[in-house]
């Protein structure tokens, strides 16, 4: 719908979309799924600033939300692209804070949900996103961003064919 919408160009229909979006996005009632879709869509319409963006995310990734209703959400609002993770770090920041105050219990609780939503990114935004957190410190949750002993003599010819490759 949001493509026809696009393509057709009708300013009263587009009025219309972004209404019905901003509803969905807004309801109570909404499925968290299609509240996060319903988010981006705006954000991706610039119905919604970087900032109005990063205060409905920080709400809905808020402690007080629960871990399984917060994952279908960014799974909703993450759904075709991480693009928007990349270019606005204001977000990217929100959601490395989320997972790192996540109890153990709970994050393995939702990680097939953010299995699937990251899995549904391309592998050079997952490459990004994976040197983003190393730079930011990524939680230590299980396996999840623990420190390894590399051998630095070994790895540094394939640092240098990664960076060719990823450049």
């Amino acid at each position: 719908v949001n493509r026809a919408f696009g393509i057709l160009q009708e300013q009263d229909f587009e009025i219309a979309w972004a209404g019905t979006l901003r509803h969905i996005y807004q309801s109570e009632q909404s499925a968290p799924l299609l509240s996060g879709a319903a988010c981006r869509l705006l954000f991706d319409k610039k119905e919604m600033t970087a900032a109005d963006t990063a205060r409905a995310m920080q709400y809905h990734l808020a402690p007080s939300q629960t871990p399984m209703l917060a994952a279908q959400w960014l799974d909703g609002f993450l759904y075709g692209s991480g693009l928007l993770l990349l270019h606005y770090p204001d977000l990217w920041q929100i959601l490395n804070e989320w997972v790192r105050h996540l109890p153990d219990e709970y994050f393995r609780g939702i990680l097939p949900v953010l299995r699937r939503t990251f899995s549904r990114f391309t592998g050079p935004e997952r490459s990004k996103m994976l040197d983003m957190s190393k730079n930011t410190g990524v939680a230590s949750h299980s396996n999840v961003g623990k420190e390894t002993d590399w051998d630095t003599t070994r790895t540094s010819g394939m640092e240098t064919l990664l960076d060719l490759i990823f450049s």
